[in-house]
């Protein structure tokens, strides 16, 4: 597992270990975001494994005030897709092919995706050196979440085109009850009721690993 917080790592880990028995569950630490922790992160581990059979692409985050990496990235777009859905996977590429047939790779979207079409690219990423009609790009967390979600999905389609040695998938786990949605949505959540529990969410995405 490749996590921000060792503290909520270890929590998921032994969690894992109490419901499948298998104690085989080491962890990864670095922020996805951060590129030059997720490329430390990525040497580790290509120390220890030759291959790596399946990538989850399940790092996010929704904000409601615009932030920016200490790379100068905005967040959501750092997380979600530069560094959890193309770094990520083009640093373990090699590792995926070796593989064999059965690499994949998932990328957890969501359907919030369908609130918003694919923008220019400077919106997109919430480019803030760039101006529009002579005013800066405005920020609205939920657009940012909804642009990388929406080109999460497109980057699968290209990918599965231009990378066809390895499987690209996109899934939306449904909405659920986790602490993200809450202080992105507060009150405003009950629309999305009924939520459903992280492990219900993470169902589907393990089918798709399979």
């Amino acid at each position: 597992m490749l996590c921000r917080s060792k503290e909520r790592a270890e929590a998921a880990r032994d969690e894992i270990v109490q419901e499948t028995k298998n104690e085989n569950v080491n962890i990864l630490l670095a922020d996805i975001g951060e590129l030059s922790q997720l490329r430390k992160a990525v040497e580790s581990l290509q120390s220890m494994e030759t291959k790596v059979d399946c990538i989850v692409s399940n790092a996010g985050v929704l904000l409601n005030e615009r932030k920016e990496t200490s790379e100068g990235n905005e967040i959501t777009y750092a997380v979600h897709l530069l560094g959890g859905s193309y770094l990520l996977p083009t640093l373990l590429y090699p590792q995926l092919q070796a593989a064999g047939s059965g690499a994949r790779v998932v990328f957890v979207t969501s359907g919030g995706m369908y609130r918003k079409k694919f923008p220019s690219w400077p919106v997109a990423i919430n480019d803030q050196s760039t101006e529009i009609k002579g005013e800066k790009i405005k920020y609205d967390g939920v657009d940012s979440y909804c642009y990388a979600k929406r080109a999460q999905v497109l980057l699968a389609e290209r990918w599965a085109k231009e990378r066809s040695d390895v499987t690209w998938v996109t899934g939306h786990p449904g909405w659920a009850g986790t602490d993200a949605v809450d202080d992105a949505f507060g009150d405003t959540k009950k629309y999305l009721e009924p939520l459903r529990s992280t492990w219900e969410g993470a169902e589907g995405l393990s089918w798709l690993m399979s």
